[in-house]
């Protein structure tokens, strides 16, 4: 009698073991309320988080100058004389006509103290900056890419004001930020300003080298909502021991039920049939209660998601797993189980995910 129910529960936990791949990691309501998923292709949401900063830009040209010199060729340009700009700012003629020499040695005025063509272009340059850094221009950045960063304008249409799905933690802190972005290609830059400020593209195009850059970061915060097949979230999963050089990366800790099995065979059967079958099921993903077929790697890195179980043993019972072998393989088989819960650490490549923000 103890035989036919030993034998009768493991026909039951067979017919609970048939593969599909990695289901949603969200919610059905959520993601039904959020009208992303594709229901025919399993799908789920990465949320990228964007900080915003605030684009400061100034000119070594216009420092060099001072701003004495500036205010007295604002002046010129309007039609005064040395000696009504003496009047205004109560500073002797002399004073003004010594600090002027510079504007004369450089150019920027004529010998009769007369606005020169390249004057006229340097007092152009100081209302571009004053424009650009009284508008706010805001930019985004992410900390998630070091190589070949990207600057993102804050109304780019693939930025969203809202994570949709999992917020993914930073790979670096905000210090890093202004470092990476004293690096990013000039051609970047000078592009966003073209876009914003488009009257003054020839000055942006004679003076960007002169021009110098900074960011102060702004409140507001933005997400590339990014929706990725369960494909190709496993086709992109790597040891992190294998990463590339060339690519960016973030680390993400899955949940695993690891099942060890010993088999013993009470007869001189062999069995390397049924212990290949079971091999196969030695994972579950406590995600979706499917099997797991990636390689467990437990090594100890900083993670920048941890999913959460989705699934219970009694989910992985539910489901409809299938496999053919004859039940006379299993009468005289001692099957000895131990399972435990632990994190399968792996790496995603998101380079190509992040050049989709400009692409879509």
């Amino acid at each position: 009698m103890q035989l036919k129910n030993l034998i009768f529960l493991k026909m039951i936990f067979l017919k609970s073991l048939k593969i599909n791949m990695l289901g949603s990691l969200f919610s059905k309501k959520s993601l039904e309320e959020s009208n992303i998923l594709n229901k025919e292709v399993n799908t789920f949401v990465l949320s990228f988080k964007f900080n915003t900063y605030i684009l400061k830009i100034n000119s070594n040209i216009i420092q060099d100058i001072g701003e004495l010199n500036l205010f007295c060729m604002k002046a010129i340009e309007q039609g005064l004389s040395i000696k009504d700009i003496s009047s205004i700012i109560l500073i002797d003629t002399k004073v003004i006509e010594k600090q002027l020499n510079f504007a004369l040695s450089r150019q920027y005025l004529n010998k009769d103290n007369t606005l020169s063509e390249k004057g006229k272009k340097i007092l152009l340059l100081l209302e571009f900056i004053k424009e650009v850094n009284n508008k706010q221009v805001k930019i985004c950045l992410e900390k998630y890419i070091e190589k070949n960063k990207k600057i993102f304008k804050n109304n780019n249409s693939n930025l969203e004001e809202y994570p949709l799905g999992e917020v993914v933690k930073d790979n670096f802190y905000d210090y890093k930020v202004k470092n990476i972005f004293k690096e990013i290609d000039d051609n970047q830059l000078k592009q966003i300003l073209i876009n914003y400020f488009n009257k003054y593209e020839n000055i942006i195009e004679e003076f960007f080298k002169e021009l110098t850059f900074d960011i102060e970061e702004s409140k507001d915060i933005k997400y590339f909502n990014y929706i990725i097949s369960d494909e190709e979230f496993i086709n992109n999963l790597v040891n992190p021991k294998n990463k590339e050089k060339s690519l960016d990366y973030i680390n993400l800790a899955i949940p695993i039920l690891k099942i060890d099995r010993k088999f013993k065979s009470l007869v001189s059967n062999d069995i390397k049939h049924i212990v290949s079958i079971f091999n196969k099921y030695k994972y579950f993903s406590l995600i979706d209660g499917n099997t797991y077929h990636q390689d467990i790697t437990l090594s100890d890195i900083e993670i920048n998601y941890k999913f959460q179980n989705k699934k219970s043993i009694e989910d992985i019972l539910k489901k409809d797993f299938a496999e053919n072998f004859n039940i006379n393989d299993l009468l005289f088989l001692n099957i000895e189980t131990k399972f435990e819960e632990v994190e399968d650490k792996k790496s995603l490549n998101i380079t190509n995910i992040m050049e989709q923000i400009c692409e879509q």
